[in-house]
């Protein structure tokens, strides 16, 4: 099943809009949910890989600032 398949926009239906907010979007988004639910996983995935991302980053920065110069690079005097 393609993704171009996932949402049918023009699909019609029997009753008429909801009036509430809510009614009214789980009525509009009803054939969506699929594909919302799987972009939303996606969309988690990829902010949990950011926040992994920016800890070993701030952990390899902690490393270079906790250890003198010499233990980094002992090949370079100065």
């Amino acid at each position: 099943m393609k993704p171009v398949d996932w949402i049918n926009p023009f699909a019609h239906t029997d009753v008429p809009p909801p009036r509430s907010l809510l009614g009214f979007m789980r009525w509009g988004l009803r054939g969506a949910f699929p594909a919302i639910g799987f972009a939303g996983g996606i969309s988690a995935f990829a902010g949990v890989l950011e926040v992994l991302a920016a800890m070993t980053l701030g952990l390899v920065i902690d490393a270079a600032l906790t250890s003198s110069r010499i233990r980094c690079f002992p090949n370079i005097s100065g």
